[in-house]
């Protein structure tokens, strides 16, 4: 049985699309001397806003207060992830 049109274009799509997504991001200058590239700009800007509303329901909810010690991943994994965001 042959696999039908769509199936074949979604698949192409997802095998090409990072490939092509990478030789675009290649051409970017910034990449080879100084400047920011555009992807980190553009990472920043999507993923700021929810960072930020993250960062300040995770304090208001306390819940690092009511954690044991011994929960290392619920209290400093969220610290961790935030200081290598900023």
């Amino acid at each position: 049985m042959l696999p039908d049109t769509r199936s074949c274009l979604l698949a192409g799509w997802f095998l090409l699309a990072p490939g092509a997504i990478i030789l675009w991001q290649l051409r970017d200058p910034a990449l080879a001397g100084p400047g920011i590239p555009q992807c980190a700009t553009w990472w920043h800007a999507c993923l700021a806003p929810r960072q930020a509303v993250w960062a300040t329901e995770r304090v208001d909810s306390d819940r690092a207060m009511t954690m044991a010690t011994e929960n290392i991943s619920g209290t400093e994994w969220p610290l961790f992830g935030t200081v290598f965001y900023l």
